[in-house]
C-alpha cells in the first residue's frame, strides 16, 4: 500500500467507472492479487477456462489478454518459437496470436485422437457422391439430394434437402463447386426414326442387341433454388475437365486437334476456345489452384504414348505404350498452357487459396518410399517453381504378412496426415506424418527412377489412430465385413484436410461397394461469442 493510502491502479482496472470498480473489488478477491500472484493462478487454467475468464467483464478480459501476450503464450505453447509474439507490440495482436494457436492446438488434438465433432453417414443407391467446399450431393435413380456441411450457429447440423430440379433421364455425372452450382450430365434414349438430331448430337450404343439412340445433355443447376441456368446437347468430342468458381472447363478427347474450351458457369456461353498441339490428357478431373489474386489455374496430368519397358511390378520387361510423365498447367483466364512439369507417377493435390499444389510421385526403387514435390506459384515468373522435395516412408504402416502394406489411401502433404480404410473392421485410421531418417543404403548422389531432385526432408508415419465411427450392431458389422470385391482397392479415400476455402477440417471416405459414404468433421460445432463486457457488446475472441 503506498504511503498516501491509495492503492495503485492495476492494468485491468483502467477505463472503468470508480464506483463499479470499487464494487467489483469488494466482491472479487482476484482483484486484490498482484500481477505475479494472479499470473500463477492463470497458469493453472486451460484454454477453455481462459475463454470463460474473458466473459466475466472488461477488467478480466483485459488482464487475460495481458497474460496471453506475456507468460501465458510460452506456458501454453512451449514448443512454439518465442519470435511468434515477440515482434508484436499490441496486446490485442498478441492475444489474437494466442487464440489462433489455441484453436490450432485444439484441432491438432482432435485429429491426433480421431475424435471428430460429427460423423455423417450416407447410404445411397446411386453411384455418384460428391463433396466440394461446404456442399455434398448424391443421387438416387430419379432424384438429387444435397446437404450443406458445417454447423449452424447453435451447433446443429443443416438438414438434408431435395433438389427441386428433376433430371430428365439417367444421371452420368454430377459435379458441384464451392458456391453450390451443380454441373450435370444426363442421357436418355430416343426413337432414332423420329429424331431430327444430327450425328454429332447423338451417340449410339447396342443394348440387348438392338440399335438405339441416346441423347447426352449438359446443364448447370443452382442447388438452393433448383433453377436450371442453362442446358445444351453434349459435344462428344469434349470431356469435362473442371468446374471452377465462374467457369466450366472442357478439353477435346477425340482424334481431332487438341483444344481447351471454357464456358460461363451461369450462362453457358463460350468464353474462349484455345488450340494446342499437346498429347491427349488422361481421363479424370483436374485440380484448380487459385493464385493470390484469385485467378484460377488448372493442373492436369499429362500422358504420352510411346513404347517403354516396365521396371519391376507385374511382368517386368514388357512394353507400356501409355504412361504419365507429369502435369500441365493451364491459365483459366485464357486457356493457354503456362507450364509443363515433368514428374513421373504423379497425383496432384491442391492447396487452392495459396497458389500451391503438391505432386505425389510414384514408388521409389520398388520400396515403400514415395516422393512428394511441393510447388508454389511465382507472380514474378508467371509459373510454378519447386519449393521442397520430401520422401515419405510408409513401411511403419505395413501389416504383417502383407507385402503391399495397408495401402495408404490418401496423404495430405500440407497438414502432414495420412488416411487408411480397414476393410475387415469397417473403420478408418489416421496416421501423423513425422520427421524420419534416410535409409542406410541411400547416398546423396543416387538417382531414383530418373529423378535427380535433391531430398529436402525424410518423413515417416507415426502410430495410427482409429477414427470415431457411428455405433453399429454386430450383425451390421458382419454384413460390412462380408462385402468383398476382387478389386484390390475397393475404397476411394479422399481428404479435406487441406485448408481449402476457410480451413474446412473434414475427411471424406467413400466406400464404393457398400454404397456408403462417411464425412468426418473435425471442426468446432459452434463459435461462441465471448468477451461480453459491462457495455453489453459481444466480441468473438476465442473458439472452444
Amino acid at each position: 500500500m503506498p504511503r498516501n493510502g491509495k492503492r495503485k491502479q492495476r492494468p485491468w482496472e483502467a477505463d472503468e467507472p470508480t464506483s463499479s470498480r470499487h464494487a467489483a473489488v469488494r466482491k472479487d478477491p482476484f482483484r486484490y492479487l498482484c500481477w505475479d500472484c494472479a499470473s500463477i493462478v492463470m497458469s493453472y487454467l486451460d484454454v477453455c477456462d481462459l475463454a470463460r475468464c474473458e466473459r466475466v467483464d472488461r477488467g478480466w478480459r483485459r488482464f487475460v489478454h495481458e497474460w496471453m501476450g506475456a507468460a501465458g503464450f510460452y506456458q501454453q505453447f512451449p514448443t512454439l518459437p518465442k519470435s511468434t509474439v515477440n515482434t508484436l507490440e499490441s496486446t490485442e495482436a498478441r492475444a489474437a496470436v494466442f487464440r489462433a494457436c489455441a484453436v490450432d492446438e485444439a484441432l491438432r488434438k482432435k485429429w491426433a485422437t480421431g475424435s471428430a465433432s460429427c460423423v455423417r453417414e450416407y447410404i445411397f443407391p446411386g453411384r455418384i457422391f460428391t463433396v466440394k467446399g461446404d456442399f455434398v450431393i448424391w443421387n438416387t435413380h430419379d432424384q438429387v439430394y444435397w446437404q450443406r456441411l458445417g454447423f449452424r450457429s447453435d451447433g446443429t447440423l443443416h438438414p438434408v434437402s431435395t433438389c427441386k430440379y428433376t433430371p430428365e433421364g439417367r444421371i452420368s455425372r454430377m459435379v458441384v463447386n464451392e458456391a453450390g452450382y451443380m454441373f450435370l450430365t444426363t442421357s436418355y434414349p430416343v426413337n432414332p426414326l423420329s429424331s431430327s438430331l444430327s450425328p454429332q448430337e447423338t451417340r449410339y450404343f447396342v443394348p440387348f442387341g438392338r440399335l438405339a439412340q441416346e441423347i447426352h445433355t449438359e446443364s448447370v443447376v443452382f442447388l438452393e433454388t433448383g433453377q436450371e441456368l442453362w442446358k445444351q446437347t453434349q459435344d462428344p468430342d469434349y470431356e469435362l475437365l473442371a468446374v471452377g468458381r465462374d467457369r466450366v472447363y472442357f478439353h477435346s478427347c477425340g482424334t481431332q486437334e487438341r483444344s481447351f474450351v471454357a464456358r460461363d458457369l451461369r450462362f453457358g456461353e463460350v468464353l474462349y476456345k484455345t488450340y494446342h498441339g499437346h498429347t491427349e490428357l488422361p481421363d479424370g478431373p483436374a485440380i484448380i489452384v487459385r493464385k493470390q489474386d484469385g485467378e484460377e489455374l488448372i493442373v492436369k496430368q499429362w500422358r504420352i504414348r510411346e513404347p517403354r519397358p516396365r521396371v519391376g511390378g507385374i511382368f517386368p520387361g514388357l512394353l507400356d505404350y501409355e504412361h504419365d510423365v507429369g502435369v500441365r498447367v493451364f491459365d483459366g483466364e485464357n486457356g493457354q498452357c503456362l507450364q509443363t512439369i515433368l514428374c513421373e507417377g504423379t497425383f496432384p493435390v491442391a492447396r487452392p487459396n495459396d497458389g500451391e499444389f503438391a505432386l505425389l510421385g510414384g514408388c521409389v526403387m520398388n520400396t515403400n518410399y514415395y516422393r512428394v514435390h511441393k510447388y508454389r506459384f511465382s507472380a514474378e515468373q508467371g509459373k510454378f517453381h519447386l519449393e521442397t522435395t520430401e520422401v515419405l516412408d510408409q513401411s511403419p504402416a505395413v501389416e504383417p504378412g502383407n507385402r503391399d502394406g495397408i495401402r495408404i489411401r490418401s496423404v495430405d502433404p500440407y497438414a502432414y496426415r495420412a488416411g487408411h480404410w480397414d476393410r475387415d473392421r469397417g473403420t478408418g485410421y489416421l496416421f501423423p506424418i513425422v520427421p524420419g531418417t534416410a535409409p542406410a543404403d541411400w547416398h546423396p548422389s543416387e538417382v531414383w527412377d530418373g529423378d535427380e531432385r535433391p531430398v529436402d526432408a525424410w518423413l515417416t508415419l507415426g502410430p495410427g489412430q482409429e477414427i470415431t465411427m457411428p455405433p453399429r450392431t454386430e450383425a451390421e458389422l458382419e454384413t460390412r465385413r462380408s462385402l468383398r470385391v476382387d478389386d484390390p482397392s475397393p475404397c476411394k479415400f479422399f481428404t479435406r484436410w487441406i485448408p481449402e476455402f476457410d480451413h474446412r477440417n473434414r475427411l471424406v471416405c467413400y466406400v464404393e461397394n457398400l454404397r456408403r459414404a462417411y464425412v468426418f468433421d473435425f471442426g468446432f460445432r459452434a463459435l461462441q461469442a465471448l468477451g461480453a463486457g459491462s457495455d453489453g457488446k459481444n466480441e468473438t475472441t476465442m473458439e472452444i
